[in-house]
């Protein structure tokens, strides 16, 4: 009881508060979207499957870039004025979401906008975490933090899958960009913190940072997979926005009791060596996406998923923070979405390049998943 006390305290530390409370908002408008957005743009829009892997190269560039500039400007001005300046960046996203579907470039341009947003939250997200959390109870606090989260995300898919199914995407596009104004509200109250040291990006690349990247290379694969095409995957066989919401609600309530009970747990093995196995596991269940036809099996497969994939992040996450806490914290962030986005690169070239049809090309990334999970546990 006394350390659940003490880690209640860490999420509601009066310096985080407000950065804590802003994310929540923050996670609540994108869980009404995120699943459905690769859907609308496959299904709404005129660029294609190929288009839409282009969209998402696009965004991953935009992203990575923006790390770099996230660090610079948490150097100048803090994390939370960083967070704060994303914000508009959302906003406008979603506006060309919803008044430009029709136009192509403009979709392309929606790409960059939000890869900009996105590079400039989780730099300064990361690092704040980084430098506050503790590292003999990493693995609880990262528990909170994806807990309260998984919790969000229960809610969000149903309600938009709802809204999509009866309203449409405007208004999910809309209530969404109201929550991202509301996010904005408690970082206005928030106390700065700044990054210690300014960052070379040539630092970026020293020898010891490489241990961890097999791990971080399967992460990328991984969030890119479970965040665009196994939501697409769903959709393309249900073709019903509510029972997809549905679903992706029910994973995220998996996820959040797997990883309230594993969270207690992580800091007292190695996480490295329960990152490697929690990771080739999740591989392995990821083969059997590829083999779904209905609704039984999808929410079989998508449970089992929930569990694997909650219990790789968390602790794979909680590895990242502490090798953070080892050496230069702005350093080892900007590695590690260095090793994300290479990931994310060769995912995409890979399906860009394959020739496959729609669905082939989505059992192939399963696949692809699958492999790379595997091989990270021999490096």
């Amino acid at each position: 009881m006394q350390n659940h006390f003490k880690l209640l305290h860490f999420t509601l530390k009066k310096e985080l508060g407000e950065v804590y409370a802003s994310i929540l908002i923050r996670n609540l408008a994108l869980s009404l979207v995120s699943i459905f957005v690769p859907i609308y743009l496959l299904t709404q829009t005129n660029i294609g499957f190929g288009g839409l892997i282009i969209y998402y190269f696009i965004q991953a560039i935009f992203l990575f870039l923006f790390y770099f500039i996230s660090a610079s400007l948490c150097y100048k001005y803090g994390t939370n004025k960083t967070i704060l300046s994303s914000i508009p960046f959302y906003l406008i996203f979603f506006f060309i979401l919803y008044n430009y579907y029709d136009s192509i470039y403009l979709m392309y341009l929606s790409a960059i906008v939000v890869g900009v947003a996105q590079g400039l939250f989780w730099f300064a997200f990361n690092y704040e975490f980084a430098e506050v959390s503790d590292k003999k109870h990493r693995g609880e606090e990262v528990k909170f933090w994806y807990f309260f989260s998984s919790i969000i995300g229960t809610i969000g898919p149903l309600l938009g899958g709802l809204l999509l199914s009866t309203e449409g995407f405007n208004t999910i596009f809309f209530i969404s960009s109201v929550l991202f104004l509301l996010s904005a509200a408690p970082l206005f109250r928030s106390k700065t913190r700044k990054l210690k040291n300014k960052i070379k990006w040539t630092n970026c690349f020293k020898i010891k940072y490489f241990s961890v990247a097999p791990k971080y290379f399967a992460q990328g694969f991984r969030i890119e997979i479970n965040s665009i095409f196994w939501p697409l995957f769903i959709f393309l066989i249900l073709g019903e926005y509510f029972k997809t919401g549905f679903i992706f609600s029910g994973v995220a309530l998996v996820s959040s009791i797997v990883i309230w009970f594993v969270g207690n747990k992580i800091d007292k093995i190695d996480k490295k060596v329960f990152s490697g196995l929690s990771t080739v596991f999740d591989g392995v269940i990821s083969i059997t996406r590829a083999f779904v036809s209905n609704f039984a099996h999808i929410i079989g497969v998508s449970a089992a998923s929930g569990v694997s994939s909650g219990i790789s992040e968390i602790s794979t996450t909680a590895l990242a923070y502490d090798s953070e806490n080892k050496r230069k914290i702005g350093e080892h962030i900007l590695f590690r979405e260095m090793i994300l986005t290479s990931a994310r690169f060769t995912l995409f070239a890979i399906l860009f390049f394959s020739g496959l049809d729609i669905m082939s090309n989505l059992k192939l990334a399963f696949f692809l998943l699958a492999g790379v999970s595997i091989l990270q546990e021999l490096f």
